[in-house]
C-alpha cells in the first residue's frame, strides 16, 4: 500500500480467493487496494479484452467522481472513444446525473456516447452486459460506495463486476 502512494496509477492482476485454485472473485489484496488507495487502481483479468472503447459506469458516487479526471485523461491520451453509462430506473434522473459528466467532457476532444439504462436492482449485470455490447476495452467505475451492511444483504456491484468483467477495470472508492 505504501508503494501505491508514490504512483499515479496502481495496476495489478486479479487473483482468486481460493487457496491454490483460481477463482473468479478478486482476492483480498485487490479489494483492500481499491478501498484504501489514494490512486486509481486498474485490475486486469486473466486474458483481458483490451480493444474497444472505455465504458464509464457513472453513478455520481464519490469514487467515480474522483476517478473522472485521471480516467478521462487516460482515455484522451490513448485516443479511445468513451461510452458513459448511467443505470437508473428513472431515465430523467439518469440524464440529469449525466449532465455533470457532459459539462466536464465538453473541453476534451473525445468521441462520447451517453446511455441511461434501467436496472438499478441489477446494476452489475447492466454494466457487464453494456461492456460486452460495446466491446469495451476498459471499464471505469467507482467502487464500494454502498454501506457495508447493505452490501452484505443485497450484494456488491463492485464485487460482481470484478468477478465477471473480461475488460480491465479502473476503480476508485
Amino acid at each position: 500500500m505504501q508503494n501505491a502512494q508514490a504512483a499515479d496509477l496502481v495496476v495489478l492482476g486479479k487473483r482468486g480467493r481460493a487457496s491454490g485454485d483460481w477463482s473468479e472473485e478478486a482476492g483480498p489484496t485487490t479489494e483492500v487496494l481499491i478501498q484504501d488507495s489514494l490512486r486509481p487502481v486498474m485490475v486486469v483479468p486473466q486474458s483481458p479484452q483490451t480493444q474497444g472503447p472505455v465504458l464509464l459506469a457513472f453513478d455520481g458516487s464519490r469514487g467515480v467522481q474522483r476517478l473522472l479526471v485521471p480516467g478521462v485523461q487516460l482515455a484522451a491520451a490513448l485516443g479511445l472513444p468513451l461510452r458513459v453509462l448511467t443505470v437508473r430506473d428513472d431515465a430523467n434522473q439518469g440524464e440529469a446525473l449525466q449532465e455533470t459528466v457532459k459539462g466536464y467532457l465538453r473541453p476534451f476532444d473525445l468521441n462520447v456516447e451517453y446511455r441511461v439504462l434501467d436496472g438499478e436492482k441489477n446494476a452489475a449485470n447492466v454494466i457487464l452486459n453494456e461492456s460486452q455490447r460495446c466491446n469495451a476495452g476498459m471499464v471505469m467505475m467507482g467502487a464500494f460506495s454502498q454501506n457495508p451492511i447493505k452490501e452484505f444483504f443485497f450484494g456488491s456491484v463492485t464485487r460482481s463486476v470484478l468477478a465477471q468483467s473480461k475488460a480491465p477495470l479502473l476503480m476508485m472508492s
